[in-house]
């Protein structure tokens, strides 16, 4: 291949680099330097069948840049493509990659280097170039090209350039990749469900041979017409009338058998293709993590469950089945008109073709409308199920209104996309229909005067006017049945969607065998981020010697709940190593390592089936016997035998039919069950009532002895009874011992003690005493004396609040003060999306309100309770008089409480920023 054999090549191949070299330096923040560009030419003119823009890139690479021919394809054909294949607008690049596709550096890495490169790691390339450059920055890109060969490691030289692990660096990038729906057209679905009935042989196979004979028959009727009509009846010969007469009736009984052969082999392939599909997803869906189902919308999920699948079936159940013999008759019938007359066949294949050309544009837009349609349909399935769920709060909180007002809003949306998809997808079928009609008229008008003519017989006539009712009635069915194939398209795109999606936990491909009773869990050197934005656990080792009962504490975003994540495997580490019996967990069998422990979290929800069987979802093989001793264990057998049906009663959807209390015993009695090795509790009564959080704790205390536990706690009077405590702060372990060792230590965990123990609560929840020797640990009380402090508790009022209840809404003037004596509360706040953002988790201890003692200050959140609490609270006016008469309302007092109230909005302000960046 030569490239410069001309004066004229040689230019345009060198203006293509000059614009290529100057689009990458400015990329990269570098001096443009022509001389690559020359020396390229040069190059190419001893070496004409080398490709222009690889030399050229691999020049600018190592020359420009200094990277090693190892790197050098990632980078230098990532940079290279992103430039050759950027839009005008120089916003979007063809061909983006799914976010599962984001990933594996190192293997893309080496795979670039191969010399058979596929299409698909050139795309991830140039995605993962993009990336960096668009978050990081051209020195970021260029140092970690460089930091690769010299360190030999992918994940050093992404910590020296970005400061992240490649891991976290994955994530990030994963997250940045958003691919373009409605790509697909209606084409895509027959191929699809071809791939899909490859594993039913014996059925496609007598389908096909049904669909052979019934093509067969179309496609020579009419050449059976023509000798009925010129050697039978023209001829008025009585032999010439019996052959093809006895061939019409011989196929007409063989085409009609072969219907219904047909129509059996697709009502069974059908079903059979679309439960596989089914399984496959739910399989997916399971496969998901906590990081994949939290970032896709569960309304999609559910939507490609009911409406995607639906409109799919549809497709491969009767238009599938359908479009592809008629458009074998269409084929068959344009053959046979050659055979029969080629000018009438030409000018027939001519319009025909015209034909096609219209309704293909038609189409592409037609199969976007039908993904957009899709997306409002998830909406509405979103919209339903939140109010099903959260009916309770929808009524207390007088939301009926404003909810209809919002379904409304998108059944309108859902109106105007069912339009445009209803009628692009019509007015595909509608133009086919229209071009095969002038088709028929143009060949019958053209065989009408040739026939004059003496140039066809009558006979010749008659089989094109056969062949046009083949191809008109083909045609018409394939236009009637394009608007299914259309929608199915965008289902499909949108089922194929979750298909990709990411599984971050994956099976070790060679298990290792563990070796029990469990003897040590191990965090060795365990970081972890969620999104690659920033790291959630860092660097935290934990060596527990079993059995042994672990809490971990801290403030809300401290990372004890991503200890607990990863410990159970809803996440794998991004770096470090969690270890049982010194074995990674990553390399145990997911089986196996399940039967290990067992959870027991604050979401009380149960499966819609009896209470018999919720118990035994902890271990599947249980006896009747076994399930009911469980119960007994967990104080829960006397409350289910007081039930209307006992153990057999429905628990209802979600176990509403149950209380709070009820729910939690029976997630106990699960737990107990399963006889794991390790238990895991993740506040598992925060979501009670106080006098049911109590009874509940006493359970838990009882049923764990001589277990291994890793709780995660809020309420550090559980920390008394636990072997061992480990605080975290910001993601880091900053101290472990038992409570005695971490009181006498003065820490953070003495801190959180004394903000905790800020009230005394009676096991019972009723009685509640401020210890006003603690309150100093509030800023506005930090310099009281002993007297105001005592007055000050006397005076806060006391309050049992339910979960969800909102105390304050954002916007409304701080009127109250209040001390969280027990539970949680959510600081809310309103992003400009219109999102609400949860700003932080206000426990034990926690105060609200510090703008209380100042005039006219706007609370700056929304406060709701996640959990029932028990709250102190005292009203502005009162707050004022008690710190007047104790002679601390001065300026400079008040000046300091202005300056913490403006450090509370810069933070909440900050919070704001960033939660709306990461959402």
């Amino acid at each position: 291949m030569r490239l410069l054999n001309s004066p004229f090549q040689r230019d345009h191949v060198k203006k293509d680099l000059d614009r290529i070299n100057a689009v990458a330096n400015e990329w990269l923040a570098l001096t443009p330097d022509e001389g690559i560009v020359d020396d390229t030419m040069r190059f190419l003119e001893a070496h004409p069948a080398d490709h222009p823009h690889t030399v050229f890139i691999n020049r600018f690479m190592s020359e420009k840049l200094g990277l090693q021919p190892a790197v050098s394809g990632l980078f230098g054909l990532g940079l290279l493509h992103a430039i050759h294949y950027r839009s005008a607008d120089q916003q979007q690049v063809v061909n983006p990659i799914t976010q599962q596709e984001a990933s594996d550096v190192e293997g893309l890495a080496a795979r670039l280097m191969e010399p058979e490169i596929k299409r698909e790691d050139v795309y991830r390339a140039t995605s993962f170039v993009e990336f960096l450059l668009q978050e990081f920055g051209p020195k970021a890109l260029i140092d970690f090209g460089r930091s690769i060969p010299e360190s030999g490691s992918f994940d050093q030289a992404a910590k020296a350039a970005t400061g992240k692990s490649l891991a976290m660096l994955e994530l990030a990038w994963q997250a940045s990749v958003h691919p373009e729906g409605g790509q697909r057209r209606g084409l895509s679905v027959i191929t699809w469900t071809v791939r899909a009935t490859r594993p039913y042989l014996t059925l496609r196979l007598l389908m096909l041979l049904g669909m052979a004979i019934q093509i067969g028959y179309a496609v020579m009727l009419p050449i059976w017409l023509q000798q009925l009509f010129d050697n039978g009846i023209m001829a008025q010969s009585a032999s010439g009338v019996e052959l093809p007469l006895t061939l019409l009736v011989v196929g007409l009984v063989l085409t009609s058998s072969a219907g219904l052969l047909t129509d059996y082999c697709v009502a069974a392939l059908g079903p059979k293709v679309m439960n596989t599909l089914r399984v496959k997803m739910f399989e997916k869906v399971q496969a998901m993590s906590e990081r994949s189902l939290g970032a896709y919308d569960s309304g999609e999920i559910s939507s490609n469950f009911t409406n995607d699948l639906v409109v799919l079936e549809k497709a491969v159940v009767w238009a599938v089945p359908g479009i592809v013999p008629k458009a074998l008759i269409i084929l068959g019938s344009v053959v046979v008109a050659f055979t029969l007359q080629w000018l009438m066949a030409i000018a027939m294949l001519v319009v025909l073709g015209l034909t096609i050309f219209v309704p293909r544009i038609i189409s592409k837009w037609a199969v976007r409308t039908a993904y957009a349609r899709g997306i409002e349909d998830a909406k509405i399935v979103r919209t339903v199920r939140e109010d099903v769920n959260l009916a309770t709060i929808v009524r207390d909180f007088s939301l009926r209104d404003f909810r209809l007002a919002r379904l409304k809003k998108q059944i309108a949306d859902l109106y105007k996309a069912s339009f445009i998809q209803y009628f692009s997808s019509g007015l595909t079928g509608r133009a086919t229909n229209f071009g095969v009609s002038v088709a028929q008229l143009l060949v019958v008008g053209l065989g009408g005067f040739l026939a004059v003519g003496g140039d066809v017989s009558g006979g010749t006539v008659v089989a094109f006017i056969g062949l046009l009712l083949n191809i008109g009635g083909a045609a018409t069915f394939v236009g009637g049945q394009l608007p299914i194939l259309i929608q199915a398209a965008g289902g499909l795109e949108r089922v194929e969607t979750l298909l990709k999606q990411t599984e971050d936990v994956k099976e070790p491909k060679e298990p290792v065998d563990l070796e029990t009773p469990l003897q040590s869990v191990t965090f060795d050197h365990v970081s972890f981020s969620y999104t690659g934005e920033k790291t959630d656990l860092d660097d935290v080792s934990i060596d527990v010697k079993t059995p042994l009962r672990v809490a971990l504490v801290g403030p809300s975003g401290s990372g004890k709940s991503t200890i607990l994540n990863l410990l159970t495997r809803q996440f794998d580490v991004t770096e470090g190593q969690i270890l049982f019996n010194g074995v990674d967990i990553r390399n145990i069998a997911d089986q196996r390592f399940r039967s290990l422990m067992a959870v027991v979290t604050q979401d009380t929800s149960l499966f819609q089936t009896t209470v018999r069987e919720n118990i035994r979802m902890g271990r599947l093989d249980a006896s009747d016997e076994e399930v009911e001793q469980a119960a007994r264990e967990a104080d829960v057998h006397d409350v289910i035998m007081g039930l209307s049906e006992g153990y057999e009663t429905d628990v209802g959807d979600m176990g509403k039919k149950l209380s709070g209390g009820q729910r939690q015993r029976i997630a106990i009695a699960r737990a107990v069950l399963r006889k794991p090795e390790i238990l895991v509790l993740d506040e598992a009564t925060s979501a009670l009532d106080n006098a049911s959080q109590t009874e509940v704790a006493k359970t838990l205390d009882r049923v764990t002895a001589g277990k291994t536990v890793f709780a995660v706690t809020h309420k550090l009077a559980d920390c008394e009874t636990m072997d061992l405590v480990c605080v975290l702060d910001g993601g880091k372990l900053v101290e472990t011992g038992s409570h005695t060792e971490l009181l006498a230590k003065d820490g953070l965990y003495a801190k959180l003690w004394n903000q905790g123990t800020t009230v005394e609560i009676s096991d019972d929840g009723r009685e509640v005493r401020p210890v006003p020797g603690k309150l100093r640990h509030i800023t506005m009380l930090a310099e009281a004396p002993i007297e105001l402090l005592e007055k000050f508790a006397s005076s806060l009022e006391v309050l049992l609040v339910d979960s969800n209840t909102i105390l304050r809404r954002q916007g409304e003037v701080v009127d109250r003060f209040w001390l969280v004596g027990r539970g949680l509360v959510a600081s809310k706040a309103r992003s400009s999306g219109g999102t609400d953002l949860t700003i932080e988790k206000l426990g034990a201890g926690d105060s609200i309100g510090l703008g209380a003692l100042i005039d006219d200050v706007v609370c700056p959140t929304t406060l709701e309770t996640l959990t029932p609490c028990t709250l102190l609270t005292i009203g502005k006016q009162e707050l004022i008089n008690l710190f007047r008469e104790g002679g601390l309302l001065s300026d400079h007092f008040l000046d300091d409480m202005r300056h913490q109230v403006d450090r509370e909005l810069e933070y909440i302000a900050f919070r704001k920023t960033q939660l709306a960046v990461a959402d």
